[in-house]
């Protein structure tokens, strides 16, 4: 007699390829939003996408055909399509709740703790994530998905990491711009680094200015490179 457990493993293996199914013969928008949802965490975004973030950024995804044919709930329709689940348990893209942060009394040494989207977020299913960091891997998104990022993205973690790509991918105005808001929501690694270009420059004021904000966040770096400035 099959256990609980493995009825729970037979799932597992069987849903892969019934997601890959799904997302391969879905709609337009249905496959423009799990794109930029895929293209969001091999460029190291979090696993809570913002429905926001992904409603915008899947504009540029689509055809101009396929745009041009969407309605004014085409979205609704898609996260509905894609909540739909395949053998029982699996959907590409779930909502879900995050749960809330805990942390011990007292200051943190990141700084201020990084606010919680405001709107309903998502959860990517693990096997199309693996499934886009292998298929899309020499892809670089499309500037809807840098906009929105810049727009609805508020985790300095998730902001660093997509001026780091943006950068990368020679799109160095998008870099610019998401690295100041990595910046300006908390990010050691964005103020560090804006902090080194500051120096390549010439601009020690602004330098001195940006070692001393990472350094009030507890950077042993900054402390080590702003006594040098000085």
């Amino acid at each position: 007699m099959t256990s609980t457990s493995d009825g729970r493993l037979a799932q597992d293996l069987a849903g892969g390829p019934a997601l890959l199914e799904r997302y391969q013969t879905g709609s337009p928008a249905a496959r423009a939003l799990l794109e930029a949802a895929m293209d969001a965490r091999r460029l190291g975004v979090g696993l809570h996408l913002p429905q926001a973030f992904l409603t915008d950024a899947a504009a540029d995804y689509l055809h101009d055909t396929d745009w041009n044919q969407l309605t004014d709930d085409w979205a609704e329709k898609a996260y509905a399509e894609l909540a739909e689940h395949v053998h029982g348990k699996h959907a590409p893209l779930s909502r879900i709740t995050p749960r809330p942060q805990r942390r011990p009394p007292g200051p943190s040494p990141d700084g201020a703790p990084s606010p919680r989207p405001t709107g309903p977020v998502f959860r990517l299913a693990d096997y199309l994530e693996q499934h886009g960091r292998t298929t899309r891997r020499h892809l670089c998104p499309p500037a809807s998905f840098w906009h929105a990022a810049y727009t609805h993205l508020t985790h300095p973690d998730d902001l660093y990491h997509l001026a780091t790509a943006a950068e990368n991918r020679h799109r160095l105005q998008w870099a610019h711009h998401l690295r100041h808001q990595a910046a300006d929501c908390g990010s050691p690694n964005a103020l560090f680094r804006l902090a080194l270009m500051r120096g390549e420059a010439g601009d020690w004021e602004g330098a001195e200015n940006f070692l001393q904000q990472t350094a009030d966040r507890g950077s042993l770096g900054a402390l080590s490179r702003l006594a040098e400035l000085r």
